[in-house]
């Protein structure tokens, strides 16, 4: 009669401590298999494709939600790829609001120049430029480093030979402000018009111009 009682108390803490023991095993086992069944990040980064920026924004420069022009050289040495070019806010961060992509065709041995348009908010540092194979894995990558430029700073573009001397324009802008000049050659103009909405004034002097 004395013992029956002092029993039943040792299994009902022997109960709550087996309960305790089982809800730890099954979070665990949860958080377990939540990580087990994350799917891998899609690369396959090769040699083969090489991925080259010549040029990005305005001499590394950008004015936020306006067109930013990257000019990308891309050479395939291996087999014939479909895929696409790509910058996406998922590699590279909260300064993308949106995905920008356009198709790539590289045969074997192919190499281009081209232009890829981009948009980024002022908090943009670095970005993260991709090829993507039509499987969606990623077979080459370059970073991108840009900064933004204030509403009021202005943009200047001076294009000129490369082997011309530059004329300096950071010292005009308005008072508290500062001037940001791209010193650029005639081939890193956009072929895009509308990328040009940033800047606010293109000088030229000793350039070929003929091919514009």
């Amino acid at each position: 009669m004395v013992y029956l009682p002092h029993k039943r108390i040792i299994n009902m803490r022997q109960y709550r401590i087996l309960i305790w023991v089982c809800l730890l095993l099954l979070v665990s086992g949860v958080f377990t298999f939540s990580t087990i069944a994350a799917p891998p990040e899609q690369e396959a980064i090769t040699e083969d494709i090489q991925l080259e920026v010549l040029s990005a924004g305005f001499g590394g420069r950008f004015r936020e939600d306006e067109w930013i022009p990257l000019l990308v050289r891309i050479s395939n040495q291996g087999a014939d790829l479909e895929g696409q070019l790509i910058v996406r806010p998922e590699t590279s961060g909260r300064g993308l609001a949106h995905t920008f992509s356009t198709p790539l065709s590289l045969p074997q041995g192919s190499r281009k120049t081209q232009f890829f348009y981009i948009q980024a908010t002022s908090t943009a540092r670095e970005i993260q430029l991709e090829v993507l194979d039509n499987e969606g894995f990623i077979v080459a990558r370059e970073p991108v480093n840009l900064l933004s430029v204030n509403p009021l700073d202005q943009l200047y573009i001076f294009i000129t030979r490369p082997e011309a001397d530059s004329l300096n324009l950071v010292n005009v802008a308005p008072a508290e402000h500062i001037g940001v000049q791209a010193n650029w050659i005639v081939e890193q103009l956009p072929d895009n018009p509308v990328a040009l909405r940033a800047v606010d004034m293109i000088l030229i002097n000793n350039a070929d111009t003929s091919a514009l």
